[in-house]
């Protein structure tokens, strides 16, 4: 099913289910945790100009945010 360019909205729903039965999908979220902290850490020992380390904070966290 994944990658199938046909999949309709029905697949989508079940390969959701299988996903989350799997526990595949949490362990995708705690592994974008632990890499959104590992940045972070990393960020705070960078010797980025005033301004420029919040702003790549601020990114990392907008990119891992989850909205739906």
């Amino acid at each position: 099913m994944i990658g199938e360019p046909t999949l309709d909205e029905s697949h989508a729903d079940e390969l959701r289910d299988i996903l989350d039965a799997t526990g595949a999908r949490a362990q995708v979220e705690r592994l974008i945790t632990t890499r959104l902290h590992q940045a972070l850490r990393a960020l705070d020992q960078a010797p980025f100009p005033p301004g420029a380390g919040e702003s790549l904070r601020e990114l990392a966290a907008t990119a891992t945010a989850r909205t739906s």
